[in-house]
């Protein structure tokens, strides 16, 4: 959700249909959110690389801001559920849990 490709602002690892910042997904009834966020790692990263114009290759929005967007926007879309898979510490996923309540 929060990981993007510097050049074009598209989701890491490509466009859609199959690379999606979130997703929506009903199983048993229920509408459930999807999303992913990542805390900001990339200047630790050795194998990203610079483009022309001194830019790493990617770019990460703030976890919790980003967070809080996507899952508002996926409420708006209908989710009964949020569900994020969360690649950080544990201190900022509990930071995140706090910062969001609509994440579930």
């Amino acid at each position: 959700t929060n990981i993007s490709e510097s050049a074009t602002g598209l989701p890491f690892g490509g466009e859609a249909p199959y690379i999606k910042k979130t997703a929506m997904v009903t199983r048993a009834g229920i509408k459930i959110g999807l999303m992913g966020i990542a805390e900001d790692w990339l200047d630790n990263c050795s194998q990203l690389q610079e483009n022309e114009k001194g830019l790493l290759e990617l770019q990460a929005e703030d976890f919790i801001e980003a967070g809080k967007k996507a899952a508002a926007d996926l409420r708006r879309q209908g989710a009964q559920v949020v569900l994020c898979i969360a690649h950080s510490s544990c201190e900022n996923d509990r930071k995140l849990a706090k910062a969001v309540p609509d994440i579930d």
